[in-house]
């Protein structure tokens, strides 16, 4: 090898290891658009996945045609280093002197990469010295922490690299000097089949990421699998084969009690793991402690999103909570939630009801799963009775789905649909007939009604229009994320004089419950560990809440936080 060649060899090495800086250093500030947006708040959470998402795969997409190409050269350098070349006299002394100046400079990038690494603390301690809670300089210094850390990591990776490249430098001394240096005809780069190349690698990649995210993962079944069940009263059950309408009989002529739960979301993958074990862990504990008669979970099971699950399956993390719930043995039915059929996961509607109707009561003794649908706008739209000692109806309980999207639009959310609310006026009237009495009865749905927040504002405002029971909004800016469209469903139930209380999930922080037009409307405490960043940490807003059915059909509503079951 000649000077020239070795020039040629160490420009190459250097070209290479700068791509491994650069792309190291996408990577790392990958996630750091939506960690900031969660932290600054001002955004609802589809828009914060929108951008999130869309900036990781922009990190992704750029960095990988950076890293895989020089990681394959550097792969080839390291086995023409392990094979080791001849040079002559006068070139050895020239390698040697190129070597410490690679050295030297290698060291001092090690020493500014540790320095960046150490000041990405600086935005942390600088937020606690000033003891500010204001969300800019919060996400101000997420930004701080990501790039100062990306460029500390990105500088370490690469300087490392070279430097254990360098030291493996190995050639033979022949004897003489070289003469004349010869330049080698360097063969014309084929830019044009190198970019696609790098394309079809990154798209196989990406192909293969997808995949493995959306299969399913077994890691909390052992959990599942060795759970307790919890004691409750053996209460009577049936089933209507032709309307597909369960009734439960109270025969004590005690109070029944309900525990709603909403927003589980399991992740359902390694990454996920211990937030899905916490979650079930909660859901134990709160059935064991409160001893509910029947459980609804208000929607949301699963969140195959990709971020912070890092999977798309949906199908398997329903399984493992239905056979969860058949362990514990409390009777329990569901209404679903926005992300547990969204657009990019593994399952279709239409397999959920296959596996749903697998685990039906007639099979389980737990799930209340009807194995007939009303033709009607909806994934699962089902009536559940309970009936008092003496035959009375004492509650119709509507279980009606909110439905997912309007569209791909970010947060345009979709409603109640017309016929959903002439199904729920003609299936009460039909009660009514039948049971000879006023029906009395209770809606449990995901998404709130846009009337949550008519009545938050008229409470702002402090009407007399509103009654205020308990809770909070904690959403940013005090969000009630509902539908931009209109609902005939709260108007329908204020005219037929029915419904007292509608129960709803998806807002994790809001645990707001007001009175509006004699309807109660009431947040369910949100379990979530994982959909949104940070919320594993906080504890304010999770836990259930038991509605007690008294036989005159009023009813009380309780919130259950979490923090007061493990402290007692």
């Amino acid at each position: 090898m000649n000077k020239h060649n070795f020039d040629l060899f160490i420009k190459k090495l250097n070209h290479s290891i700068f791509k491994v800086i650069l792309g190291s250093f996408l990577l790392c500030i990958s996630p750091m658009v939506i960690t900031t947006l969660c932290a600054y708040r001002i955004y609802e959470m589809n828009v914060i996945n929108a951008l999130g998402i869309g900036w990781i795969f922009l990190c992704i997409l750029l960095a990988l045609p950076l890293l895989i190409p020089a990681m394959l050269h550097l792969f080839s350098i390291h086995n023409t280093l392990k094979t080791g070349f001849d040079v002559y006299e006068n070139v050895d002394s020239y390698i040697k002197s190129c070597r410490f100046r690679l050295k030297t400079r290698s060291i001092r990038l090690i020493i500014a990469g540790t320095l960046f690494l150490i000041s990405s603390v600086l935005p942390i301690i600088t937020v606690s010295i000033l003891r500010t809670s204001d969300e800019i300089y919060v996400a101000y210094s997420y930004v701080a922490i990501f790039i100062l850390a990306g460029l500390g990591i990105s500088l370490l990776a690469g300087s490392l690299l070279r430097l254990w490249l360098i030291s493996r430098i190995k050639y033979n001394i022949l004897a003489g000097k070289e003469e004349e240096i010869e330049k080698e005809e360097q063969p014309k780069k084929k830019t044009k089949h190198r970019f696609l190349k790098t394309l079809v690698v990154t798209a196989i990649v990406i192909g293969l990421a997808v995949g493995v995210m959306s299969r399913g993962t077994w890691y909390i079944q052992p959990y599942i699998a060795t759970i307790p069940s919890v004691g409750c009263r053996p209460l009577a059950i049936d089933y209507q084969e032709q309307t597909g309408i369960y009734t439960i009989h109270n025969d004590a002529n005690t109070d029944f009690r309900i525990l709603q739960l909403t927003d589980i979301h399991l992740g359902g993958s390694l990454f996920s793991y211990s937030q899905d074990i916490k979650a079930l862990q909660t859901v134990y504990e709160l059935i064991r402690n409160t001893k509910p008669d029947f459980v609804i979970v208000t929607g949301d099971f699963v969140f195959p999103l990709g971020i912070e699950s890092y999977s798309f399956n949906n199908y398997t993390p329903m399984m493992q909570f239905a056979s969860f719930m058949r362990n514990i043995g409390i009777p329990w039915a569901f209404t679903y939630g926005n992300h547990d059929t969204e657009f990019v996961a593994s399952h279709s509607e239409q397999e959920l009801n296959a596996l749903f109707e697998s685990f039906s009561y007639q099979t389980t003794g737990s799930l209340l799963y009807p194995k007939i649908q009303p033709k009607i706008t909806g994934r699962s739209n089902q009536i559940i009775l309970v009936e008092n000692g003496d035959g009375t109806l004492n509650q119709a309980l509507y279980l009606i789905d909110s439905n997912s999207y309007k569209s791909l639009k970010l947060n345009d959310y979709d409603t109640i649909h017309d016929d959903q609310v002439e199904w729920y006026a003609s299936t009460l009237k039909q009660l009514k007939n039948d049971y000879g009495q006023d029906v009395s009865s209770l809606i449990f749905t995901h998404i709130p009604l846009k009337e949550y927040k008519t009545a938050f504002d008229l409470y702002k405002a402090g009407s007399d229009e509103v009654s205020y029971y308990f809770g909070t909004i904690g959403e940013a800016n005090e969000s009630i994320c509902c539908s931009s469209y209109k609902s005939k469903l709260f108007e329908t139930a204020v005219e037929l004089g029915s419904t007292k209380g509608i129960f709803v999930g998806h807002d994790h922080y809001n645990t707001l419950s007001l009175e509006y037009q004699n309807i109660r409307l009431t947040y369910g405490m949100s379990i979530d560990y994982l959909a949104m960043p940070g919320i594993s940490k906080r504890s304010e807003q999770r836990g259930g809440t038991l509605i007690l059915l008294h036989p005159d059909s009023t009813f009380d509503i309780e919130q259950i936080p979490y923090t007061s079951i493990i402290s007692d």
